[in-house]
């Protein structure tokens, strides 16, 4: 993160001026050069991406220059921040496959990859409450074209309400999907289970 603040990270439009590289459009949309502001900003992809997250209001001042501009969106509540970092990973993660591997960008792709990734790291902090598993437990990988649907669920009694998350992996292990769903007027750990199981069900149809 702190190359990216500084400017720092090797896009095409430094490699340039370096002179180890002589076309430096953007491999996203090959429409700009792609220097780090246009990569993370200005970008129509990255654009369409942020909109579809719902932090749009991130490409909204694009004139102010990049470190301003991120200083300003870091104001913001810490979910849209968090969300922001996040995409920034996804997206340099994404532009080194395509410039390097020759794969076409894939908007959808992406946008699964950081809700997924979001909703583990709210696994993993406790907001949603996971049971451990047992160390003798070991989890096989699904055979073929098969996947592997994980569901789990938070329960507040004193609102009755309840809260699932989803995560389907495939058989690397890499994550295809995921999703969380709000269910009310649950009553008990068990019925929160069972809501969460039913909409892992729902989901994978």
């Amino acid at each position: 993160m702190w190359k990216l603040t500084k400017g720092f990270l090797p896009t095409l439009y430094k490699l340039k001026n370096k002179g180890l590289v002589r076309n430096a459009y953007c491999p996203i949309c090959k429409q700009d050069e792609e220097s780090v502001t246009h990569l993370f900003r200005d970008c129509k992809f990255t654009k369409k991406i942020l909109q579809e997250l719902g932090v749009n209001d991130s490409t909204t001042d694009t004139n102010q220059n990049w470190q301003n501009w991120l200083l300003d969106f870091f104001k913001n509540d810490n979910i849209k921040c968090k969300k922001l970092v996040v995409s920034f990973w996804a997206l340099w993660f994404n532009r080194n496959r395509v410039y390097h591997e020759g794969l076409t960008p894939n908007k959808q792709k992406v946008i699964s990859f950081i809700k997924a990734y979001i909703l583990e790291n709210e696994l993993f902090e406790g907001s949603l409450a996971l049971k451990p598993v047992p160390k003798n437990v070991k989890r096989e990988p699904p055979d073929g074209d098969m996947i592997r649907i994980n569901f789990d669920a938070s329960f507040q009694k004193d609102l009755n309400k309840s809260k699932a998350g989803i995560i389907v992996r495939n058989k690397d292990g890499l994550t295809m999907a995921a999703c969380s769903y709000q269910c009310k007027n649950i009553l008990t750990p068990e019925m929160a289970e069972a809501w969460a199981c039913l909409h892992a069900v729902i989901f994978r149809e």
